[in-house]
């Protein structure tokens, strides 16, 4: 009996799970929204806001991944933990990344137009369901949420009037639907081009920035 009520409180004790919230910045101290933060081991994810906070749900000694396009992933120990401040430091880019720029690709030192990249890594270790929220932390690229309306702008508006959507190309053609039509699950990888070069590639068509998705099955 006494072994038996040893297994139940072991068990009992495992099983508990708790709270664990915090925030997540970046080495200057700026807030990170957007930052994915997974248990290890487990399905339980969270989501950082506006202002960097989370709130996750852990249970024994959990370990949590926290990763975010362009910063090195990082893995924390929460050890009976119930509030984690973490900091995320920017990743150096790779200059012999190969970058998709419409009509070829290059590395990324042979280019000179502003072009920024999710990867495939970066992707795949995602926990976010919505594909427009991999753009959160891109430079030079804005989402903007209006109930349910979700559009994306590159470089700023530059028609009050007219269109200022990005060119989408999708294993190279035109996609004539909304970005957040597609399925992040399908993305390999997303190169976005912000300067006049997307002009000179795609004509006017591109002088709102491209967006070149490859897909897995279009690789």
């Amino acid at each position: 009996m006494a072994f038996l009520l040893l297994i139940l409180f072991s068990f009992s004790a495992f099983s508990q799970t708790s709270t664990v919230q915090g925030t997540v910045k970046d080495n200057s101290g700026k807030a990170l929204p957007g930052v994915s933060i997974k248990m290890k081991g487990s399905t339980n994810t969270a989501i950082t806001d506006a202002v960097g906070k989370f709130s996750i749900q852990v249970s024994g000694k959990a370990k949590l991944q926290f990763s975010c396009e362009g910063y090195i992933a990082k893995i924390v120990n929460t050890k009976k933990k119930t509030t984690i401040d973490v900091v995320l430091v920017k990743q150096a880019e790779d200059p012999d990344q190969s970058v998709n720029i419409g009509y070829d690709s290059r590395k990324r030192t042979k280019i000179t137009n502003s072009v920024s990249t999710i990867d495939q890594k970066t992707v795949e270790e995602s926990s976010v369901t919505d594909i427009t929220q991999l753009f959160e932390h891109v430079a030079g690229v804005e989402v903007i949420r209006s109930g349910s309306t979700i559009k994306l702008r590159i470089r700023g508006v530059h028609s009050l009037n007219g269109n200022n959507e990005p060119l989408i190309i999708v294993n190279g053609s035109p996609f004539n639907g909304t970005i957040d039509e597609l399925n992040k699950d399908d993305i390999k990888s997303i190169d976005i081009l912000k300067d006049d070069g997307a002009t000179a590639i795609y004509g006017m068509q591109g002088a709102n920035g491209v967006i070149i998705i490859t897909t897995k099955s279009g690789q």
